[in-house]
């Protein structure tokens, strides 16, 4: 009864969703009604809007919903009783019946055309409950849907999915003629219907013209409908769309006719093998590597300089961990571009392909993950589809995604070799990035160590630890050549010490952000609109990682403490421990982007405790949970986002109709830089970047005459005596300062804050230059002076929060239209300055004044609370030619310059 009274409630909602559709298309027939006449202006007579519009359609409205509502339901529980009479499946055929009808108001509001929104439901609402009829009542129909039949259904599926992709990125136009996810959603669907409809029909023909089995010559269509999984790879390669299409379809057809002349049953195992575990996985590399290939056109140089730089001077015969300080981990930071560049040829083409093809893999590992986890293809592509929330791949979390996904498989299949893959994932990992390999082999010992062994029905928690040896034994295998590679160089015991003391000491203080408030949202202005934009904003995701990984907790000890466990709790465990220590990378930056770091193991977590829902509270519960959870991951956003990207794919990578405006600003950069280098300084001498774009080493080819590549890592004060050692020793003629992307004050500190010695022995032995493109060019001077580096030590000191605000983000003030110089009509421009020091303690000043070709720096000590004022300072303070520049600078406790327009 219970059960009636729900789909009697549908229904009423679906006659009231259908009568709202016929609403909405009869408004086409208002559309002519005449503007509101202009006899005052207003929003509408500017707008040329028709008020009587408006209220004719709100006349129709009140008119027609209540008796369409109702005519509607009468007419829809009839022929829904009909269709329930003649099915078992009565659920079945009525959400088959009702749902279609749910669509009606959407379908005219992505289209605005009356067809769409009448038509498509009628038919959908037809077609689904007749078809379980058919399927009821028809013996061949059922024999094609029995489980033995399920692969070849598959590769179907994904042999129609290949073509949809293929057209994507060869057309570069989305299936639906409007772009919206909603309806690109319906048209794909019904490809995919129509695909399958065709070789159906292609099979039934072949029963009754050459007296074949039917189900096994549609088996035998479905093998011989594989040449069409070559069409996105192609496409990726450029081959032009007829061309493919040509060379694959004349392929299909041979392989029909050859396919249709046998009559041997085709192995079905072997097909769900062959659609699990390499078909899809190559299409989800394709769809990945096309959505992320290319995606800008300009170069960061912040976060590829960190291995771009390296890989610079790598390629000069510098050794890691002893003269290149190593943050995130041997390969990642540079060592593998620079061996990809002695392979291709020193190339900035080599460093942005080596990210896209290795982070393009993670969609396939995680479709494994999936496959480890449920062993079904529905639950797999789930876990992709719920693991969608990181939005670009990376392929960092690849490996660890790479070692999970092998590790669960060797618990589920008991395997050693599988044991022993994921060691050797896990120790090529620890030294492609350091902290990912760690939490990989920790969360792998803690996965053995707590994982319980499997029974039937019950699982029995016990320990254990003869898993981890061969673990262990292809960790060793993998890691001992990296080993020997630094032992060999003499830098083993520099990757110890860096890896295990240096850089856990002094990370958080150096990279580290503190953790967003995200309590304001319920302390102020506490409403329905602000609760929306929390769970829909950036804020939910610092919370949705740690909210998922309690839940996981406590349904792990709940079900031990009640025996309940299973197979199910296995993988959970093993994904709980993987995701927490991988919480560290999330809560230790506490940004946006290095949530996704944890973010892939939650999509799998939300699953199986969806299953676990499933099983307590039924399935209607958990379908009514899966609206709110796209919603809450974004999912509808990332893959519209990711449809985007596939679309545009030809045109990123051709660069033809598909312009980057800041790629054109930062190359200008780039070259300009590097003529500055070149027309200063000696070939193949030092530089010295303090602007956070290591990146630059690599374009302008000069070494950097210390280990460090970023100026927060060099922040601790015996690393920035290390430097201004280095910096005397070598005497680069130029130092980089100032970046226009504000990578030098990324976490709103200057660097000139940052680095105070350093910057102090760069202001004192080395003068603005030029500035290019927002970036500063700073020549050595040519006098000599005792380096007094216990001097430059003083002055590192800890700003207060006081004095970043006074000062801002950068450690200087610019002070514009500073001139002293006639002007017209017998007046006199001059600019007077005025400085007082706030605070308790001493400040030193450093002004400089720049106007052409002219110069001049000035030192000025401020006593606390001392204010000082200089009237034309032009002219009494810098003893300037009489002319105006357009810019001036204070800086706090360094020197600095500004170049004139």
């Amino acid at each position: 009864m219970r059960r009636e009274n729900v789909i009697q409630a549908l229904l009423w909602i679906a006659a009231f969703f259908f009568a709202v559709g016929i609403f909405l298309s009869l408004t086409l027939l208002l559309r002519d009604l005449p503007p509101t006449p202009p006899v005052a202006i207003g929003r509408v007579t500017v707008e040329g809007a028709s008020k009587l519009r408006d209220y004719a359609a709100a006349l129709l409205f009140f008119v027609i919903i209540a008796p369409a509502t109702i005519f509607l339901y009468r007419l829809g529980s009839k022929q829904l009783d009909a269709f329930r009479r003649e099915s078992r499946f009565e659920n079945l055929v009525s959400f088959l019946f009702v749902a279609p009808f749910f669509l009606a108001p959407f379908l005219y509001l992505t289209t605005f055309k009356w067809g769409w929104p009448l038509l498509i439901p009628l038919l959908a609402s037809q077609i689904g409950p007749r078809f379980v009829i058919a399927y009821e009542r028809t013996l061949w129909l059922r024999r094609l849907f029995r489980r033995e039949m399920r692969p070849y259904h598959t590769l179907i599926v994904v042999e129609a999915l290949a073509w949809v992709l293929f057209r994507y990125i060869a057309v570069g136009r989305r299936i639906a003629h409007i772009p919206t996810l909603f309806l690109e959603c319906i048209f794909v669907t019904v490809i995919v219907i129509l695909f399958w409809c065709a070789l159906l029909l292609i099979a039934r023909l072949a029963a009754y013209t050459t007296g074949a089995d039917a189900e096994i010559a549609f088996q035998r269509l479905s093998i011989a409908a594989l040449p069409i999984i070559a069409l996105p790879p192609m496409a990726l390669a450029f081959v032009p769309g007829r061309v493919a299409i040509s060379i694959v379809m004349t392929t299909v057809v041979a392989a029909i006719v050859i396919a249709l002349r046998g009559n041997d049953a085709v192995d079905g195992r072997a097909v769900r093998i062959a659609a699990a575990y390499a078909i899809i996985p190559v299409l989800l590399y394709c769809v990945s590597y096309a959505s992320t290939a290319a995606l800008s056109q300009w170069i960061d140089l912040f976060h590829r300089g960190e291995s771009l730089g390296p890989a610079s001077d790598y390629l000069r015969g510098k050794i890691p961990y002893r003269d290149v300080f190593v943050l995130h981990g041997l390969l990642d930071d540079g060592l593998l571009d620079a061996w990809l560049m002695r392979l291709f040829g020193r190339s900035v083409s080599v460093v942005l392909a080596r990210p896209v093809v290795l982070g393009s893999f993670a969609p396939p590992a995680l479709w494994y993950l999936g496959m480890a986890i449920f062993d079904s293809i529905p639950l797999a592509a789930l876990v992709v589809l719920l693991g969608a929330v990181t939005t670009v791949d990376n392929e960092r979390i690849f490996f660890e995604i790479a070692v999970l996904a092998l590790l669960i498989g060797a618990i589920r299949r008991n395997s050693k070799t599988l044991f022993a893959l994921a060691g050797l994932v896990a120790g090529v990992t620890l030294f492609f990035s350091f902290d990912i390999g760690l939490y990989a082999i920790g969360g792998t010992i803690l996965t053995l160590l707590l994982s319980p062994a499997k029974s039937r029905r019950y699982v029995e928690p016990a320990l254990q630890p003869a898993r981890i040896i061969p673990f262990l034994f292809g960790f060793l295998a993998s890691a001992a050549p990296f080993a020997i590679y630094l032992a060999i160089r003499g830098a083993f015991g520099s990757f110890l010490t860096n890896s295990f003391v240096v850089v856990p000491r002094v990370i958080d203080a150096a990279w580290s952000l503190p953790f967003p408030d995200l309590t304001t949202t319920f302390r102020k202005d506490l409403n329905l609109h602000t609760i929306a934009d929390f769970f829909l904003s950036e804020k939910f995701r610092f919370v949705l990682n740690p909210l998922v990984i309690g839940i996981a907790l406590v349904c792990i000890v709940q079900r031990a403490i009640r025996r309940e466990s299973d197979w199910l709790d296995v993988p959970l465990i093993a994904l709980t421990a993987f995701a927490i220590l991988t919480q560290r990378s999330a809560l230790g930056r506490a940004d946006f982007q290095h949530q996704y770091f944890s973010a892939f193991l939650i999509g799998p977590m939300i699953l199986i405790l969806l299953i676990f829902f499933w099983r307590a509270a039924g399935a209607m519960a958990t379908v009514a949970l899966l609206p709110f959870l796209f919603v809450a991951l974004w999912v509808p956003d990332i893959a519209n986002v990711r449809l985007d990207d596939t679309t545009h794919y030809l045109g990123r990578v051709s660069g033809i109709g598909w312009i980057d405006p800041s790629a054109m600003e930062i190359r200008h950069r780039i070259d300009q830089v590097r003529y500055f280098v070149t027309d200063l300084s000696r070939r193949g001498a030092p530089i010295f970047d303090f602007s956070n774009q290591p990146a630059l080493y690599f374009f302008c080819d000069r070494p950097n005459p210390t280990r460090f590549y970023q100026v927060p890592i060099l922040s601790p004060p015996e690393f920035q005596r290390e430097v201004i050692i280095a910096l005397e020793r070598a005497k680069p003629p130029i130092v980089i300062r100032r970046s226009p992307q504000q990578f030098d004050v990324f976490d709103g500190i200057d660097n000139s804050v940052r680095a105070q010695a350093v910057a102090s022995y760069i202001n004192d032995y080395y003068s603005y230059n030029a500035s290019t493109w927002g970036v500063e060019i700073w020549t050595r001077n040519a006098s000599a002076r005792r380096l007094n580096i216990d001097g430059y030590m003083r002055q590192i000191r800890l700003p207060s929060l006081r004095e970043l605000g006074v000062l801002g983000e950068r450690a200087r003030l610019v002070f514009p239209s500073v001139g002293s110089l006639p002007g017209a009509s017998e007046t006199y421009w001059k600019s007077d300055l005025m400085l007082h020091n706030p605070f308790t303690e001493r400040m030193s000043l450093a002004l400089r004044y720049v106007a052409g070709d002219f110069h001049a720096d000035r030192y000025v000590v401020l006593a606390p609370g001392q204010s000082i004022r200089w009237e034309d300072v032009t002219h009494t303070l810098f003893h300037a030619p009489r002319r105006c520049a357009q810019r001036a600078c204070l800086c706090h406790r360094t020197a600095v310059a500004a170049r004139h327009g």
